[in-house]
């Protein structure tokens, strides 16, 4: 009984500082994700800055003196799912085969890059985007770029740890 009992404290215990490792990780993400919006808008000429961030969504405000091209505003939109995208790609393939830090790059793309990407997703920064007039097909295309990549690299890490080690 004290064996079982030790076994489920133990998880407990991982189980919990799995979901603040997570949580934290996460967060820090949204504001990464924030703060290149704010980045890109001031680098094009914008007063700008991180109107709320919380654990899964932030928003930025800026605002262009004068008249700028249409562009701005969706470079400034999807700027961070595609800086993002590149940051946990060069963490998944160079910080070392079974790291945890790949792991942590695959939440990044999950939760930073993927749904902000989604182009149909209301208030997405690829839709946004889309909607001041960058051109659809360009984002769709960037957009199942990203998701190819990440399910590529999804199962090359369940099929490297699971199903190759145990049949075959």
């Amino acid at each position: 009984m004290d064996r079982i009992v030790k076994k489920l404290a133990t998880a407990l215990m991982g189980i919990c500082v799995s979901a603040l490792i997570g949580i934290t990780f996460t967060h820090l993400s949204t504001q990464t994700h924030e703060l290149i919006h704010v980045l890109v808008s001031r680098v094009l000429g914008a007063e700008s800055g991180i109107s709320s961030l919380v654990l899964y969504t932030g928003s930025t405000s800026y605002e262009f003196s004068g008249e700028v091209p249409y562009w701005y505003d969706a470079v400034v939109a999807m700027s961070p799912p595609i800086v993002l995208f590149i940051v946990a790609l060069g963490i998944w393939l160079f910080m070392g085969e079974n790291s945890l830090i790949r792991i942590l790059a695959i939440i990044m793309m999950m939760y930073s890059v993927l749904p902000s990407s989604f182009p149909l997703l209301p208030g997405s920064d690829f839709s946004f985007a889309i909607s001041k007039g960058a051109n659809p097909i360009f984002v769709w295309l960037v957009w199942f770029f990203m998701n190819g990549v990440f399910y590529w690299l999804l199962a090359e890490e369940v099929m490297d740890r699971r199903l190759f080690e145990k049949n075959f």
